[in-house]
Parts: C-alpha cells; structure tokens; sequence
C-alpha cells in the first residue's frame, strides 16, 4: 500500500473511556483510518485470519488474558509488515525492553497527548522509532553497557549521524531538520542503512547500532 493512502490502524485497549477518546482522536485525522478496535489480543489475532492485518497496532500493555507484550509476538510472528506502538502506563525498563524485544516498533505512555499519539502512528508509518525521550534515554544507557561486535558494517559518517538521532528519540522530520536534508533524503539513508544492518525497522536498527557500539 501506498504511503499516500490512510493507514489502516487497529487499536486494542481494555479502558472503555480511554478507547473511546483515541477512536475519537483518530476519526479527525484524514491519513488515518481506524479501521479494527478490540479489548484484548485475542479477538486481533483471529482478525488478522479474517480480516487480513493492518498497518500499524496501538497496542495496550496491560490487558486481560494474553498480555500485550506476548501479543506483540504472536501479531509480529503472523504479520511481520506490521508495525507495533505500544501506549502503556509502564515506564519501568523491563516492560520497555520486553516490548520492544517483542517486535514494537514504538513506545509511549498514556499521558502521552493527543497529537502525539497521532504523530507516532504517522511516524511508525513512514519508518520512524516513536519513544518517549525518558525510554530513548534508558535504550542508549541500556546498550552502552553491553560488548560491542566488531563489524562498522560499511555505515557512512551521515548514517551513523541520522542513527544516533533516531536512538535519540526523534522523528524523520526533525532528523531533516536538524541535519538541513530533505525527509526523502533521511528516508533513502534509512532504507540504506537497514539494508547494511539487515534490519527490517528502525527500532531494530538502534537497537543493533547500540549494542554493537556503532553509534555513542
């Protein structure tokens, strides 16, 4: 699917006042269309049976029967195009390690705003690694005390450069900005440099630059 078409989104959140102010949020937005909403993991995963799977999840951590984090595996393992934001109340680093080792691709917590929930749907979208900073933070200490790997894996000085602002926590366009490029320019190294790490996500792409110590 086109990047110019609305994303097709699920949300699955337990919290009735809670699902019903996103389900508002997102029914303003023109490039999203909230297309699956469900209260728990299970109900999702056979929709993806019958229904085929979406874009992106927002995907609650705490839910009744099979917990967020083991959903995060089962929705990746059955649709790996699939891109996971996980919107939580945790901020303790074992829930943001699992979840991200689980396959999201995004992290935020509930007192996130409004817009920022959007954007992060937006942003997952087009490749981007939504993380609160206070999560960006705790990734860069976490991975800066594991041994690195030898290989540089042939990265140039630009890409190290737009990596480091991604495990920073910020989006493709502030990458742009920052760096005075074009967002298809930091697209192009994004997709470049995921090709050299063998890397389908951006999450997954900080993740290996961090501990393998290719970014400070």
């Amino acid at each position: 699917m086109s990047l110019d078409a609305p994303t097709r989104l699920w949300l699955v959140e337990d919290d009735a006042l809670f699902r019903q102010a996103l389900t508002d949020l997102f029914a303003d937005a023109d490039d999203v269309d909230l297309v699956g909403v469900f209260g728990a993991c299970e109900p999702a995963l056979d929709a993806i049976e019958t229904e085929g799977a979406p874009d992106v999840v927002l995907l609650d951590l705490g839910l009744p029967g099979l917990s967020g984090t083991e959903g995060a595996r089962r929705l990746k393992a059955r649709s790996p195009a699939t891109q996971l934001v996980i919107l939580t109340i945790h901020e303790d680093d074992d829930a943001v390690f699992d979840a991200l080792c689980a396959g999201a691709s995004g992290y935020l917590l509930k007192n996130a705003t409004g817009p920022e929930i959007l954007q992060a749907v937006r942003e997952v979208r087009a490749g981007g690694v939504p993380l609160t900073p206070p999560v960006a933070r705790r990734m860069l200490t976490h991975f800066r005390q594991i041994v690195p790997a030898h290989s540089d894996y042939g990265l140039t000085e630009r890409e190290r450069e737009i990596l480091g602002l991604l495990a920073e926590g910020l989006a493709q366009k502030e990458i742009a900005d920052r760096l005075f490029l074009s967002p298809h320019t930091v697209d192009t190294h994004l997709r470049n440099l995921y090709a050299k790490l063998h890397v389908r996500t951006g999450i997954a792409a900080v993740s290996k630059a961090l501990r393998e110590r290719l970014i400070g």
